[in-house]
């Protein structure tokens, strides 16, 4: 993780302003075409996101957005009129989410902390981790979900994860899901990415949760994977 920690340290030094500036921080992306397939997907993925945040959470009760990034969803959360706690290891990117919610008049804390050591003063009934467990390496991804429902979940808390969907029908995502998982190990290579680490899948991520959560509801869209989970008694 500490490569990880370093590229998205990197990444906000050189996006900070562009972040800062942009309408909308929560559909923001480094293609300033609105019309790009990368926007398109941006849109797609967040506006997802923020359905399901309104279907399942309740407004009066915070919401722990760990693994926050920017602040792009939390942002997102904030507008809608939730009260958001914000974590990330990167303290480039909770400085510039402190900086987005001074400019827009949003109520919200933003913490650096790690996602699998952050251990908050009370437990929270509403979480998410929206594109974050992928970047952990496969190894670690068990001890995070045990964590977060051991010291960050209230009883029968709702956290919704989100990652990168691989379509098991495809070959080149099985292909390439299968070169990450030899290439993760090679660090020249690895730390060059953003995304260094082999994808969760359905059938691996359902038997990581298993002991902690139940499914409440999975979906996905064109490149992202839903998860809803109720933490068991």
């Amino acid at each position: 993780m500490s490569d990880q920690i370093d590229f998205y340290n990197n990444f906000g030094k050189l996006y900070k302003g562009s972040i800062l500036n942009s309408e909308d921080p929560a559909r923001w992306t480094t293609d300033t075409n609105p019309q790009s397939r990368i926007n398109m997907l941006m849109k797609e993925r967040t506006d997802m996101q923020e359905r399901t945040c309104n279907k399942y959470f309740k407004i009066e009760m915070p919401v722990l957005d760990l693994g926050c990034g920017f602040g792009r969803q939390t942002f997102m959360l904030a507008k809608n009129g939730f009260s958001t706690v914000g974590v990330d290891s990167s303290m480039v990117f909770t400085d510039i989410g402190r900086e987005l919610f001074r400019k827009h008049n949003l109520n919200g804390v933003f913490l650096c902390d790690s996602v699998i050591s952050y251990i908050p003063e009370t437990t929270f009934s509403q979480v998410t981790l929206f594109d974050v467990i992928e970047h952990f390496e496969p190894s670690l991804r068990g001890k995070v979900v045990k964590h977060i429902a051991e010291h960050i979940c209230s009883d029968d808390a709702l956290v919704i994860f989100t990652f990168p969907f691989i379509n098991p029908y495809s070959v080149f995502d099985t292909l390439m899901n299968m070169y990450k998982t030899i290439t993760f190990r090679i660090e020249p290579i690895a730390k060059r990415k953003e995304h260094p680490y082999p994808l969760p899948t359905f059938k691996s991520f359902s038997k990581i949760i298993a002991p902690w959560f139940e499914t409440v509801e999975y979906f996905h869209s064109t490149d992202t994977a839903f998860f809803v989970l109720k933490k068991l008694s």
